[in-house]
């Protein structure tokens, strides 16, 4: 199959996700396109970004951030391309031609048609779009002629939470009226695009997958040092909640003054001030680190040399939260037991009392509550993470969740688009994924 990924920034550290799901599918046979709104500023590659040349086969828009600049850059583009191709950027800048729901796909359309008349390459079997709005970009495309295929959108979580509240209620109509299917995560994240007007039939409950080759199982038990470590893994942003997850730290330490515990906190955001005066506030800069960005080889030694995972999410100001959060899952892959929140989809990718513990969103008390029998009962380490490593085996493989994607695609190639799709979410919805 010939396959367009349509998505934000590439390549981000933080998205190993979507480059294992890439990468797998060029190894069986498929021919991936990139289109990316712009390259990541990030210093840090994952390795296979340069293994498969994926960055040569990546095609940017090179939109500014900045809505000033963009129409700017936008203006300059369309005057020295409109001879490629007149036909299709007028259709581009005829908003009311596809439904264009507000200036952020504008802008979108515009730099993703210029981009494409340059390229000239158009036709594919599948368009798999990362993101909501990605999804209403693709749509666009299509309408004007541009971009060819059938369309498949992943929601990931701030595409369903943000973005219709930024926008307006029914921002994603022209994306329910003309795009084939919608994956999500979880459960929860399939009712949330039902809920904004996404049809039931059209949803298909796709997590993201763990390659378990790259994620080494270890029963969990006291080292000599008698230190506990304990480890989260996450953008320093609100939604993230690490600001609980300290503060309990801090209150456990000071309550078992017997135990020498360790918090590390593997990643970097706007958040990273706010958490550095905190630990500072709270006098708890030998035990609690931030460490910034780390790459899957550091992340893999940093949950390797840990005895408990923390991931303590929270609803931001702005709505945002998470949608299946890939990172719980890796910790349980190695055999790490875990706390974290009642929020969102998180309940479905966890045991709880089994492979972890679950409290409400911004309780540092049920956090202390949960960390402490986990650090006074080391013994429940390695049966915890047992079960978590086969809850993962058997949910969350690669292979498995890959093959469904497979079957997705075929899906939509055989969807007419005269009809709609037939399959049924309420069955789907009624075997939950945990």
């Amino acid at each position: 199959m010939k396959i367009a990924y349509i998505q934000g920034p590439f390549p981000r550290l933080c998205e190993t996700y979507l480059l294992d799901q890439i990468v797998n599918l060029i190894q069986s046979g498929h021919q991936i396109d990139i289109i990316a709104s712009h390259r990541s500023d990030h210093p840090k590659l994952h390795p296979d970004i340069g293994r498969f040349n994926l960055e040569e086969g990546t095609r940017y828009m090179h939109m500014p951030q900045i809505r000033f600049l963009q129409i700017l850059k936008a203006i300059w583009l369309v005057l020295i391309n409109f001879h490629r191709n007149p036909r299709a950027i007028l259709r581009s800048l005829n908003f009311k031609r596809y439904d264009c729901p507000n200036m952020d796909i504008y802008m979108r359309v515009i730099y993703a048609t210029i981009m494409l008349v340059k390229s000239n390459r158009s036709d594919y079997d599948i368009i798999h779009c990362q993101m909501g709005y990605t999804g209403l970009m693709a749509v666009a495309l299509r309408k004007i002629g541009v971009l060819n295929g059938k369309i498949l959108t992943t929601f990931h979580g701030s595409d369903a939470y943000v973005y219709p509240h930024k926008w307006k209620h029914n921002v994603f109509e022209s994306l329910w009226k003309d795009g084939e299917l919608n994956s999500v995560g979880t459960n929860y994240m399939g009712n949330t695009i039902k809920q904004l007007g996404a049809k039931p039939s059209s949803i298909r409950l796709l997590p993201l997958g763990l390659d378990l080759t790259k994620f080494v199982f270890k029963k969990r038990a006291l080292g000599a040092d008698k230190v506990v470590r304990l480890v989260s893994v996450a953008r320093l942003v609100e939604k993230k909640g690490l600001e609980y997850a300290i503060r309990a730290v801090a209150q456990v330490c000071k309550t078992h003054k017997d135990l020498t515990l360790s918090y590390k906190i593997a990643g970097e955001g706007p958040y990273r001030p706010v958490l550095e005066n905190l630990i500072q506030e709270l006098g708890m800069q030998d035990t609690i680190h931030l460490l910034g960005w780390q790459d899957q080889p550091e992340v893999a030694d940093l949950l390797a040399d840990a005895h408990i995972f923390l991931f303590p999410s929270i609803t931001a100001k702005d709505g945002n939260k998470e949608s299946q959060a890939l990172a719980l899952q890796e910790a349980q892959a190695v055999g790490l037991p875990v706390v974290t929140t009642i929020h969102n989809g998180l309940p479905e990718g966890m045991l709880d009392n089994k492979s972890g513990f679950l409290v409400p969103e911004k309780d540092v008390q049920g956090f202390v509550e949960k960390i402490e029998y986990l650090v006074t009962h080391p013994e429940s380490w390695a049966v915890m993470g047992t079960v978590g490593r086969q809850f993962i085996e058997d949910k969350y493989e690669v292979s498995m969740i890959n093959q469904k994607l497979i079957d997705i695609y075929h899906e939509l190639l055989d969807i007419d688009n005269t009809t709609k799709p037939t399959a049924n979410y309420e069955k789907m919805h009624a075997s939950p994924l945990v």
